[in-house]
């Protein structure tokens, strides 16, 4: 009988393990299949490779995602009609197919079977089950399957309860498992800091605290000469430095976890929504403090965590050039954020804060030299007594609320599980506890961001503006110096506005400051630039900064609404043209 008119067979491999990729279970499975094929002159169908590789059938997730698992790939072209009734699909045993409960095991096992194929099995009994299966054949199918299930409980068990038993001892003290930060070595059965390597994670922290951003950061430490030790790749990544920041390791603690099934929402082909089940890692019991050697105090921790967060709500792009305002100054003309361009015209570097609008076309160009306005900014801010608008810091205030309530629902917990374990199960005490665990972990996250922020209180914030901006004319690295001083901004304004009126040649820039707690400042800067006819210096640049007192203009305008915006502008003109008139 020829290839062409021969039975098609298609083989389906499976295990669970990757390690068994090691061994001799592919051969095995492979050669089995291909000498059932030749003995029974069937034709080997080998244009499909059905191989799911370390893949568990337990969970039923080697049936779902045919993009990554063989076995739904299959099951979804005998479902679009593409593979022949009547053809063998080979399995070693029934346990490769499914090791799930016996009902959806044998609901696959079944639809195969409607769908005009015959399911070989070859051990522990080589069997054909089709449509002219017999009873008792079935049975023995259902047998094998439920023996599958039971294996994998029985290791699932097993598994859970060793991991128990290593959980405990490591709160005694032990180390759990090889798995460690790349900072962390096991040295005699106790863990230690690798100290080059501590170093470096110690820096990635103090560096997202001054208000290094990621790229920043990955930039500092490759331009330094420092090798990275995230995994393959020799370069930092963005994804490991944001992991060595969020993970509570470097603070010596560890989180058991588990893994739980929870039902995701999935759109198929077809644009239908179904519920898959998806395994997701989960805190298991308790954080065991002091289990790695720490690399930096909570503290630390916590102001890099306060430099991030900042960065987060005001993102501003890292250039060549810092701009101390990014992600913070918007246009009062037209709402969208300032962004600072760099240009060279005639020789001479030139930087400028654009509107971001103007480049896409959607509202008029309203510029301002950047370095004047840094420079008048920073002097108007030395200024201020920071006791005018530090309002009472409510941080360990709101601390102490949010613990209260912590332990409350903490206690809650508590009893519901009690009175659950008491008298059973019940959905009214299941709901009642899902609030409580989704209430208590947004009280956890309130409680980090308030110590964030008691971590960099404003009044430090002011202090780190001042003596900053005293250095930066001279320090080594400006750029360092900038970024700090941005991150201390962000930390004391929570909004900054600003209305440019060009007046050639003249520009002025009215500003509206918010500060953290309410207060608002207004200031008026202007600039006029150098007049250099034929490169001979006629007039040198001039530049001034006044509060809206000072300059004698009203302070009652709201920059941040248009219509006030633009009377300002009136305002400002006609201030500008009696001033001009007096000269």
């Amino acid at each position: 009988m020829s290839a062409a008119t021969s039975p098609v067979a298609y083989s389906y491999i499976r295990f669970s393990s990757p390690r068994q990729a090691e061994g001799d279970s592919l051969r095995r499975q492979t050669d089995a299949a291909a000498e059932w094929c030749k003995r029974n002159r069937v034709h080997l169908d080998t244009s499909l490779t059905l191989h799911d590789l370390g893949k568990s059938a337990f969970t039923g997730k080697h049936r779902q995602n045919p993009d990554r698992n063989a076995l739904a790939a299959f099951l979804k072209l005998v479902e679009q009609g593409r593979v022949p009734k009547g053809s063998y699909f080979i399995v070693e045993a029934l346990d490769r197919l499914s090791r799930e409960h016996i009902i959806p095991a044998l609901s696959l096992l079944l639809s195969l079977i409607q769908d005009g194929l015959k399911v070989v099995q070859l051990k522990p009994v080589e069997a054909v089950y089709g449509d002219d299966a017999e009873p008792m054949q079935l049975m023995m199918g259902l047998m094998e399957l439920s023996r599958g299930n039971s294996e994998s409980l029985t290791k699932s068990g097993r598994c859970r309860e060793a991991w128990s038993k290593k959980k405990d001892a490591a709160r005694s003290g032990a180390v759990m498992s090889n798995n460690l930060p790349r900072w962390v070595e096991s040295h005699g059965g106790k863990l230690r800091l690798i100290p080059d390597r501590a170093a470096i994670v110690k820096r990635v922290f103090a560096l997202a605290a001054s208000g290094h951003g990621l790229v920043s950061i990955a930039r500092t430490l490759t331009a330094e000469g420092i090798p990275s030790f995230g995994g393959r790749r020799e370069t930092w990544t963005r994804s490991y430095l944001a992991l060595i920041l969020k993970d509570r390791r470097a603070l010596g603690e560890h989180q058991p976890r588990t893994t739980k099934p929870v039902r995701v929402k999935r759109k198929g082909d077809d644009g239908t929504a179904t519920e898959e089940p998806v395994a997701r890692w989960v805190p298991d019991g308790a954080v065991i403090p002091n289990y790695y050697p720490a690399v930096v105090t909570e503290e630390e921790w916590l102001a890099a965590g306060a430099g991030r967060q900042d960065r987060t709500k005001r993102r501003g792009r890292v250039g060549k050039h810092v701009n101390i305002f990014a992600g913070l100054l918007r246009s009062a003309s037209d709402g969208g954020p300032y962004h600072l361009n760099t240009w060279r015209a005639s020789g001479r570097l030139t930087r400028a804060l654009l509107n971001f609008r103007s480049v896409e076309g959607l509202a008029p160009c309203r510029s301002f030299p950047y370095d004047p306005l840094e420079t008048a900014v920073l002097k108007l801010l030395r200024e201020i007594n920071p006791r005018e608008v530090l309002g009472r810091e409510a941080g360990p205030d709101r601390l102490a609320v949010i613990a209260g309530e912590l332990a409350q629902v903490d206690g809650s917990i508590a009893v519901l599980v009690a009175d659950m374990d008491a008298h059973g199960e019940s959905p009214t005490l299941f709901k009642r506890l899902r609030e409580k665990e989704q209430r208590r972990a947004e009280l956890v996250a309130e409680q980090v961001a308030e110590r964030q922020k008691a971590a960099a209180p404003a009044a430090e914030a002011w202090g780190e503006v001042n003596s900053l901006a005293e250095l930066l004319d001279n320090a080594p690295d400006a750029d360092d110096v900038r970024l700090k001083i941005r991150s201390a901004l962000r930390r004391i304004v929570t909004e900054a506005w600003m209305l440019v009126v060009p007046r050639p040649p003249t520009r002025l820039a009215a500003l509206q400051f918010h500060f953290e707690g309410g207060p608002v400042r207004h200031f008026l800067v202007s600039h006029t630039p150098p007049l250099v006819p034929k490169g001979k210096l006629m007039r040198p640049a001039r530049s001034e900064a006044l509060s809206f007192v000072d300059a004698g203009l009203p302070s009652g305008r709201d920059l941040r609404k248009q219509v006030d915006a633009a009377a300002l502008e009136k305002l400002i003109l006609k201030h500008a043209a009696k001033a001009s008139a007096v000269r």
